[in-house]
């Protein structure tokens, strides 16, 4: 068949416009349809190359209010920039975490946490870590502080330590930084908190120390002071006291409060214990053991043996005044049953010719005997006798000594060869020219120290007084008696 050319150019030409009408037509509809489905939400974008904004300016105050909402949640590869405040929803327990894989997250600037829950415990409070907090600035707390260590891992039951340190400083010059513990003031009669300092109780085991010192200087500086104080007081009213001691012990031994200083190349430190000054009274000074069902604690003072030189000396003065000085009196415990401590004053030995005598420099020593009223005819004890004065009463008769046993054990301690005292023997007291008769006791002589040293025998008058001397002659088994006047 011929084929006019002029008549098949036509029929292409209009094919091909229509063809090309239907694709503009096609695209157009897949632009509306998407469009529709972007309005409506169901269009899914897989992914986006370039910057996505957003003109629209509404706020957000609710998790369905603002110019982007969506019904999922955002993961976001990158730094997320938000210029204004972040709000969270108000359920309770949402969480904001920190992925274990990732970076840790900072906050530049102040950290607000609004709830009100206290804490008593670790895992309880507005804020919980699981893991530790670091700071490098000051920190403050209004309310109450608990601190409490977290027990071990790996079976071993121990709980970890606690440790309040301040920073090393760097730098010839600088300082480091002071640890202070003091609770809040109070205001008006309100009492402020107490500081206290413990460690934990136990159940079988042992109780942790507690220990108060300064830094180790490792120059020829000076390591700081320890102080234990009370607070001042500006009005009227009277500073606390400082208290040191052991606790308790229900079935046991209570522990021992030790003063020491440090030792020292050429000098130890000096341990000073005094009560502050005061414009009118100032405090006693009171050191004693704590009361006990069968014997009580002992009170040593000593100082140091030293190797090679003289050791030092105990002084023990009152201050100066200027009206009267203060006495110093040493006096040991009533026994409700038994013996009441001894008073002994004893130099040390020495192997030199040198003696150690007991000098006393006042202008002369005053006596205040413990008195006992005998009646005639009774046995004097040996308590009676060494507490050193004997009052007799009623008519003429004998008054029997105790053994030189007795005596010996109403001394005390052990009794030497030489071991003496002196005790008064009081006939003013009895019926008018009646006589009194001293009976020595077992193990006991009479021996002359004066003219008429072996009369043992007082008659009544206002002036019958009579003084004896007792002294062991060995180890406490036997004695002599003499009148000494």
């Amino acid at each position: 068949m011929a084929v006019n050319p002029t008549n098949s150019n036509y029929a292409l030409g209009t094919n091909v416009k229509a063809f090309g009408t239907k694709m503009q037509n096609a695209i157009i509809d897949s632009i509306i349809t998407n469009l529709n489905d972007i309005l409506d939400g169901t269009f899914t974008f897989t992914s986006i190359t370039g910057p996505l904004t957003i003109t629209d300016t509404t706020d957000s105050t609710s998790p369905s209010t603002g110019a982007l909402i969506t019904l999922g949640g955002h993961g976001i590869a990158k730094a997320l920039s938000v210029g204004t405040d972040q709000l969270f929803g108000s359920e309770v327990n949402h969480t904001i975490s920190v992925i274990a894989s990732t970076t840790a997250a900072t906050v530049g600037g102040s950290l607000t946490i609004t709830a009100a829950t206290g804490s008593t415990s670790g895992n309880g409070g507005a804020l919980i870590l699981t893991g530790g907090t670091g700071g490098a600035t000051a920190g403050s707390v209004g309310g109450a502080i608990s601190i409490t260590s977290g027990v071990s891992g790996a079976g071993t039951g121990a709980s970890g330590t606690l440790s309040l340190a301040t920073g090393a400083a760097t730098g010839a010059g600088n300082n480091s930084g002071a640890i202070t513990f003091l609770s809040g003031t109070a205001t008006s009669t309100g009492v402020s908190g107490s500081v206290s300092f413990g460690s934990g109780a136990t159940a079988g085991g042992g109780s942790g120390n507690v220990t108060f010192r300064s830094g180790v200087d490792s120059g020829a500086g000076t390591t700081g002071t320890v102080q234990v104080n009370s607070g001042a007081n500006t009005n009227t009213g009277n500073t606390g006291t400082a208290a040191f001691g052991t606790g308790a012990a229900t079935a046991g031994t209570s522990g021992a409060v030790t003063l020491f200083s440090g030792a020292g190349t050429t000098a130890t430190g000096t341990i000073t214990i005094n009560t502050g000054n005061a414009t009118t009274t100032a405090g006693n000074l009171t050191i004693s053991t704590g009361t006990a069902a069968t014997t009580g604690g002992t009170i040593a003072v000593s100082t140091g043996n030293i190797s090679a030189g003289g050791s030092a000396a105990i002084t023990l003065t009152t201050g100066t005044g200027t009206t009267s000085t203060g006495g110093i009196t040493i006096t040991t415990g009533n026994a409700s049953a038994g013996t009441a401590g001894n008073i002994v004053l004893t130099p040390g030995t020495t192997s030199s010719t040198t003696v150690s005598p007991i000098v006393k420099t006042t202008s002369n020593q005053v006596y205040q005997r413990l008195s006992a009223s005998v009646a005639s005819g009774a046995t004097i004890t040996g308590k009676q006798l060494v507490d050193g004065h004997i009052v007799a009463t009623g008519a003429t008769g004998n008054w029997q000594l105790p053994t030189a046993a007795q005596i010996a054990t109403a001394i005390g301690g052990t009794v030497s060869i030489g071991t003496y005292f002196d005790f008064t023997f009081n006939a003013v007291s009895m019926t008018g020219g009646n006589t009194a008769t001293l009976v020595v006791g077992s193990n006991m002589t009479a021996k002359s120290a004066i003219t008429g040293g072996t009369t043992l025998t007082l008659t009544q008058a206002a002036d019958a007084v009579a003084n004896f001397r007792v002294t062991f002659i060995d180890a406490g088994t036997n004695c002599v008696i003499s009148r000494i006047s």
